[in-house]
């Protein structure tokens, strides 16, 4: 297992012009630590652009990136509770779903400085998760990574309390017409709620060869890797496709929508 090790905030800030109308691109960490122990980290992009927040994986302005999960990208308008989510499904299909999320922050009496900075810290219910968060009332900016927004400062650092997932902030850059622009509008992307997001993914994964299936059962020859397929090895073929998305799917920032929760095979 490779270890990666982040420099947290080997970067220097410059606080004049940061303000609640700012054009900024944040770089944060994110390292999620899957049921095996396996620690991942990748970076995640926050662009403030006046009233616009948009949150994305790197492969939106990175060619040859891979997704590194379901949930892909979040747009909103900068310091409401009014999220878009960009997902896909197990066939690459795209998907919109808009969901409002009010964080109840706790603010703490808890301090303590990063570099030149001095963070506050807050907690938070959300999604199944506990989290902890630090934020920085220097700068004046209601927004961070994933939906943790509407504190009185930038957040700088979210961790949940089983240590699944942690955001540590590397850089803040300023935003200009020749940064390179992510490309969120992605073409065809439907529109749809969680719950039938969710039956989507759980059908797929209940039967994910249900066209393959039926045609055999009528007699037409199916060929896959060069051998010719019966009715029953789809059986094993799904066990063991079941098997590989228990295996590798990434953790949910928002455990309590994850669609394998109540499945028990």
């Amino acid at each position: 297992m490779t270890k990666t090790i982040i420099h947290f905030f080997l970067v220097i800030l410059t606080l004049s012009g940061l303000s609640l109308q700012a054009q900024k691109r944040i770089l944060y960490n994110i390292q999620v630590t899957y049921p095996d122990g396996l620690k991942k980290n990748s970076t995640v992009y926050l662009d403030i652009n006046n009233d616009k927040a948009d949150f994305y994986e790197a492969r939106f302005i990175t060619p040859g990136q891979k997704p590194s999960g379901l949930v892909q990208a979040i747009e909103r308008k900068s310091g409401t509770s009014e999220n878009t989510i960009l997902v896909q499904d197990f066939k690459l299909n795209s998907f919109r779903i808009k969901t409002t999320d009010i964080l109840d922050w706790k603010l703490t009496n808890d301090y303590k400085t990063v570099e030149k900075y001095k963070l506050q810290k807050a907690t938070a219910s959300f999604g199944g998760r506990n989290w902890n968060v630090w934020f920085c009332n220097e700068i004046p900016l209601a927004e961070g990574p994933y939906k943790f927004n509407g504190l009185p400062g930038l957040v700088f650092e979210a961790e949940d309390t089983d240590g699944v997932f942690k955001y540590s902030l590397m850089k803040i850059e300023n935003l200009s017409k020749s940064s390179v622009q992510p490309t969120l509008n992605v073409k065809n992307a439907v529109n749809i709620t969680w719950e039938k997001y969710n039956k989507l993914l759980s059908d797929f994964y209940e039967n994910p060869y249900q066209k393959e299936r039926e045609s055999a059962q009528k007699g037409n020859e199916i060929v896959y890797e060069d051998k010719e397929m019966k009715v029953q090895d789809f059986t094993k073929m799904t066990k063991d496709f079941q098997a590989m998305i228990r295996k590798n799917l990434p953790p949910y920032v928002e455990a309590d929508k994850n669609f394998l929760l109540n499945k028990t095979n």
